[in-house]
């Protein structure tokens, strides 16, 4: 075993990082902030949404944010992460500022997507008051969907 580690970070879309050579990595998981080097033990943890840091070969520190991951250590040398989601950078200010814009364009498309709902309920409710009084009269509902006058 050598005094490395090889990093891959992956998505269900995509991989961030391709078995980056790197020499430690900090990570978070619910029981709080870890480290991992070269020989360390075998290991499993699903990670908390936190941004991930190595520091490669040449001593250059990177960034990941992650969302909801599992981390594998295999064999002292492999560390293999699983995230929902991901963001590199290799300077922790503008990956900040690159997860405050991520936040505020999810925020956007879930008020979107609520106004979309929000819409086709009101259209839905619309029609069915429309078959329940055809002639826009606030006649019996029973004798409307019924025919009947009970």
């Amino acid at each position: 075993m050598t005094d490395q580690l090889n990093l891959t970070i992956a998505t269900p879309t995509q991989i961030l990082v391709d078995k980056q050579a790197i020499k430690m990595l900090r990570a978070m998981d619910d029981s709080g902030s870890f480290g991992v080097l070269a020989k360390h033990e075998n290991l499993i943890t699903a990670t908390s949404d936190s941004v991930l840091r190595w520091q490669d070969d040449a001593g250059r520190r990177h960034y990941c944010a992650v969302r909801s991951g599992v981390l594998n250590v295999e064999n002292g040398d492999s560390v293999n992460i699983a995230c929902r989601e991901g963001l590199l950078s290799d300077n922790v200010l503008r990956l900040e500022a690159q997860v405050r814009k991520y936040h505020l364009r999810e925020a956007d498309a879930n008020q979107a997507e609520m106004i979309r709902q929000l819409r086709l309920h009101t259209q839905a409710m619309r029609k069915i008051m429309a078959y329940l009084h055809p002639s826009g009269g606030h006649g019996s509902t029973l004798e409307n969907l019924f025919g009947d006058k009970t």
